[in-house]
């Protein structure tokens, strides 16, 4: 039985280990004296920062997205530097 509660126990931590860490991407094109590019940062990562789910149905929407879009701009803005 000790055996079996151990064996639960390491799989529930597997499992609790299991989450995929936080994605995000940035590109960066340089052009002459122009620069652009794009940077890509998971929804589940806005979400959880500035709560994007209006609904709070679990799915987040294109709509959803789209209406917090100063929200997303403003937060990741104030974390971007550039040197």
């Amino acid at each position: 039985m000790r055996t079996l509660l151990a064996l639960l126990l390491l799989l529930a931590a597997a499992l609790a280990h299991a989450h995929k860490p936080s994605d995000s991407y940035l590109a960066v094109r340089v052009e002459g004296s122009n620069l652009s590019g794009q940077w890509d940062i998971a929804l589940r990562d806005l979400d959880f920062a500035i709560g994007l789910d209006d609904s709070g149905d679990g799915n987040i929407t294109w709509g959803e997205v789209k209406a917090h879009h100063a929200d997303i701009a403003a937060y990741a803005l104030a974390r971007l530097k550039l040197r």
